[in-house]
């Protein structure tokens, strides 16, 4: 009988830490939903920052190639077929990060134009530039909070947009530009 009572004793045990397993992989589940579920309540209110500040930049004095790189960027940055793309581009800059080989690439003469275009804006409308600048970074972030295995795809750096917005800037809209060249153009803006 004591043998009976040793078996039934540990048959019992097993099925406690059983239990207990599965309570803790139920209670990490649910740490992991929540947390996801906070991302994508923050990429909602990020997009919401991002579409008001599109809906800004539908103003005369905005040039209009700023409106449709914005838009252009915007579309990118909706567009979840191109996600593939984006990751590899983040798996790819992580990795140059990681060995100290990451590089910003120079301004080619059609992302200076648009810089002068967006410092021209910057002088006279201050409102529109930073709707400008609030709709890419917005954007983008929204696009990490909802993608967060793409982050960082963009090499955009949030300290370095804070201590130099415009620099910053200009960064992440050439960043936005290589992306947006690797793939055509939405039908809406091709049209």
């Amino acid at each position: 009988m004591p043998e009976n009572v040793s078996t039934t004793l540990l048959f019992v045990l097993m099925i406690i830490v059983a239990a207990i397993a599965a309570a803790m992989a139920a209670i990490r589940q649910q740490e992991t939903h929540a947390r996801r579920e906070a991302e994508m309540r923050e990429a909602v209110d990020l997009l919401a920052v991002h579409a008001q500040s599109l809906a800004a930049l539908d103003d005369d004095a905005v040039p209009p190639t700023i409106a449709a790189f914005a838009l252009s960027v915007s579309d990118l940055l909706h567009d979840a077929d191109d996600r593939l793309a984006t990751l590899i581009a983040a798996r790819i800059r992580r990795t140059q990060h990681e060995r100290g080989t990451a590089r910003r690439p120079e301004p080619d003469a059609e992302s200076m134009a648009l810089m002068a275009e967006f410092n021209t804006l910057l002088d006279e409308r201050p409102d529109l530039a930073t709707a400008y600048v609030k709709s890419i970074v917005a954007g983008i972030l929204s696009f990490e909070r909802r993608y967060p295995e793409c982050a960082g795809a963009f090499g955009f750096d949030l300290a370095k947009l804070i201590a130099s917005p415009v620099d910053e800037a200009e960064f992440v809209v050439r960043q936005a530009k290589t992306l947006r060249d690797a793939w055509p153009p939405a039908p809406a803006l091709a049209a």
